[in-house]
């Protein structure tokens, strides 16, 4: 048995419920739901997790976002920075250029 599929028992559920006055069904019924809602969250941030983060990039037009990508990437590469660090570089370099214009 995997320890993942493994369940409190109705016994040791009772325990940490602290209560005596549910029956059997209830804590089993109280359990099952705690699993349930326990799935959905870990679901849910995997699927966070799995998401595109957010990047200082999303900000820049389509038409200039190439170059700008461009920028960033021999900015963490040549330059030994973080990808932070090269995107917020090149976002700063593409706005104090969109400025002068």
């Amino acid at each position: 048995m995997r320890h993942s599929d493994r369940r409190l028992s109705v016994t040791e559920c009772r325990k940490l419920l602290r209560s005596e006055d549910l029956s059997d069904d209830e804590v089993r019924i109280a359990r099952d739901r705690m699993y349930l809602l326990a799935a959905l969250a870990i679901a849910s941030f995997r699927q966070a997790a799995s998401m595109k983060r957010a990047s200082p990039l999303d900000s820049v037009p389509a038409d200039d976002r190439h170059e700008v990508e461009e920028r960033a990437a021999i900015l963490e590469f040549d330059g030994t920075l973080s990808r932070d660090q090269a995107e917020r570089l090149a976002l700063l370099t593409y706005l104090r250029s969109q400025s002068r214009h």
